[in-house]
């Protein structure tokens, strides 16, 4: 499964890098359309992952007396 579509995405990552390599500024618009999205995205979740990461910290107690079984 892994390889059925491997020559097909090889010839279309060779495709966008020649594409980017002809004109950067593109790679610099997407990269900078990534940037701002994820950073958006981390910044309207915040207080959520606030919340998870003090639930997480309220837990370590329980978990140090009881790890779990590996």
């Amino acid at each position: 499964m892994f390889n059925l579509f491997r020559k097909e995405q090889f010839r279309l990552y060779n495709q966008a890098r020649k594409k980017f390599l002809k004109t950067p500024s593109l790679l610099i618009e997407l990269e900078k359309f990534f940037s701002t999205y994820i950073y958006d995205l981390l910044k309207s979740n915040v207080e959520e992952f606030i919340v998870d990461y003090d639930e997480a910290s309220k837990l370590y107690p329980f978990w140090q007396n009881y790890p779990p079984d590996v």
